[in-house]
């Protein structure tokens, strides 16, 4: 089978998830001045057409709230597409910006990063969770009892109708994985 047949018939089953934008939009451009480097990144994804989850926007934790920034950085982006903001510096975690992310269809990351909780806001038809470890940053299980709390979270959004994407991030011990396949089972148990 040719490249061409075969990645025709591998886009039946499954979504491609560019993840996280390069750190030159978030990091050194700071969203500023970005529609040609925007343009490129959605040229880059066409060809997977319709098969594209979430584009993860993850600003730096030195980068303070600015919202005529992210309005205008909004205004660049494609709504044919899923588009997330996480927000490492708390002064992002607010009403105003809330309420800009929802005009924009933008989701808020809920980011569970060295056992402190994001806000757990949601701003658009889908969340997104990124699960970067239970007490310290990509290292740990999350266990049972952790994973049944995100079980019920997950399970609440879904019956109000949000779809969710949810990640473990990489760890030393291949933890991701299995805590990922544990939730995986017990979501589709209760389902």
């Amino acid at each position: 089978m040719n490249n061409k047949l075969f990645f025709k018939k591998l886009l039946d089953y499954i979504s491609f998830e560019p993840g996280k934008i390069s750190r030159y939009l978030t990091h050194l451009k700071r969203l500023k001045d970005c529609s040609e480097s925007v343009n490129f990144l959605y040229r880059n994804i066409h060809n997977l057409k319709s098969k594209i989850g979430p584009i993860l926007f993850q600003l730096p934790p030195s980068f303070k709230a600015n919202k005529e920034l992210l309005i205008n950085f909004l205004g660049y982006l494609d709504k044919k597409h899923l588009h997330v903001f996480e927000f490492r510096h708390s002064s992002w975690f607010t009403p105003e910006i809330y309420e800009i992310l929802s005009k924009h269809q933008a989701a808020l990351c809920i980011t569970d990063l060295n056992g402190k909780l994001t806000p757990e806001e949601i701003t658009s038809h889908f969340t997104y969770i990124r699960l970067h470890g239970p007490k310290n940053a990509y290292t740990g299980s999350y266990g049972p009892a952790r994973l049944k709390k995100w079980q019920n979270k997950i399970e609440d959004w879904i019956n109000s109708q949000t779809s969710v994407y949810c990640y473990f991030d990489n760890d030393d011990k291949g933890y991701a994985i299995k805590d990922a396949m544990k939730l995986k089972e017990m979501l589709s148990i209760s389902g």
